[in-house]
């Protein structure tokens, strides 16, 4: 869907720019990769955009840190998150908003954030660096 949508705004991509389909609850990073022409010798840039939502914190560190071992130096990764307060069941806006509620009938729920106050420490640890 994304590359049809690319294709109908008139966007032509680079032929090193790659869409790898990968259920990440499932199946690890370096496996999907696999299947691509991936190069852990180049340096990547992964878009990793509306996805970490919907996977446990487990496979979000477990994807998190492939990323990092994945690329070579100087790759980069932009990813959007939920903040973790929004699961808390006194807090939470998100998991009532229509859209969490479309997805969670489709059998996407929402599944998990971050804490904005330890993204730094948690990305550290799987050997990543917040800029």
């Amino acid at each position: 869907m994304k590359i049809q949508r690319i294709r109908e705004c008139g966007i032509s991509l680079p032929q090193s720019v790659h869409f790898i389909a990968a259920d990440l609850a499932k199946e690890d990073l370096v496996t999907a990769l696999a299947r691509c022409s991936f190069r852990r010798d180049e340096v990547a840039f992964f878009s990793w955009l509306g996805v970490t939502v919907y996977l446990t914190r487990e496979a979000n560190l477990a994807t998190l840190r492939a990323e990092a071992t994945c690329g070579a130096q100087g790759s980069e990764l932009v990813f959007t998150y939920v903040d973790q307060i929004e699961f808390a069941p006194d807090r939470s806006r998100s998991l009532h908003n229509e859209n969490a509620q479309a997805v969670a009938m489709m059998g996407e729920p929402y599944a998990s954030g971050f804490d904005r106050n330890e993204i730094a420490n948690d990305l550290t640890r799987v050997g990543l660096e917040l800029v």
